[in-house]
């Protein structure tokens, strides 16, 4: 008997450091396991990628604007070129006259009318995006502009013609650089051809102003 306590005393301190080791090995797992959940989520907090700006386009040409997103569909307004719109949802591709895009859900951003003189800003629905451009300047210069003297048509294949309503004009080729207006007179009385720059100094959906040769031009746009 006293042989069978000795064996069993000393079997149990054989065994106690191991128990105690697995103890000790518990709690620095657990320690750790605590310390990797805070790294993993402090780690998910800083990589968190912020929301992404939504972009604005521009209607390169008069767009309709429509309840969803199908021809057959009720139109609310028709945008004008330049007006400004910001993307909330992008909905099915079609090919339309041509040109290929994707129906999209969009606000109006800019203070504008629609060709109707309707006032636009806040306005939302559908329309195709196949007309729809990220850098306004250029395309903003299409179209036919005046005031109560002149008249000024930029074409989208690059000629211009500009004149005064009570006498001839002169016209020609034109091209965008940055604010600059780059133009090369090819059409004018003295049929002799020379190159102008008209510093662009405003532009938006309805009105355009420029300084030509000093003096300052502003000037609605014709619907």
């Amino acid at each position: 008997m006293k042989k069978t306590f000795v064996a069993m005393t000393a079997v149990f301190f054989m065994v106690l450091p191991f128990v105690s080791c697995n103890k000790q090995n518990i709690k620095t797992n657990d320690a750790g396991t605590e310390k990797n959940q805070e790294e993993t989520q402090l780690l998910a907090e800083i990589q968190e990628p912020e929301p992404e700006e939504r972009k604005t386009f521009f209607v390169s040409e008069s767009l309709r604007l429509r309840k969803s997103e199908s021809t057959d569909s009720e139109i609310i307004a028709t945008m004008i070129i330049g007006t400004e719109v910001e993307i909330l949802e992008t909905g099915k591709a079609e090919t339309i006259g041509g040109v290929s895009g994707n129906w999209v859900k969009i606000q109006v951003v800019n203070d504008v009318t629609d060709l109707k003189g309707n006032a636009m800003q806040g306005t939302v629905g559908w329309c195709f995006s196949g007309y729809l451009i990220e850098d306004a300047t250029r395309f903003g210069l299409i179209g036919n502009w005046e005031n109560e003297r002149n008249i000024l048509n930029f074409k989208s294949d690059g000629e211009f013609s500009f004149g005064w309503k009570e006498s001839e004009g002169i016209g020609g080729k034109w091209n965008l650089d940055g604010q600059t207006i780059l133009l090369s007179v090819l059409d004018n009385p003295d049929n002799e051809p020379y190159s102008e720059e008209w510093k662009l100094v405003n532009l938006d959906a309805q009105n355009l102003q420029f300084v030509r040769n000093g003096e300052t031009f502003v000037l609605t746009r014709v619907r």
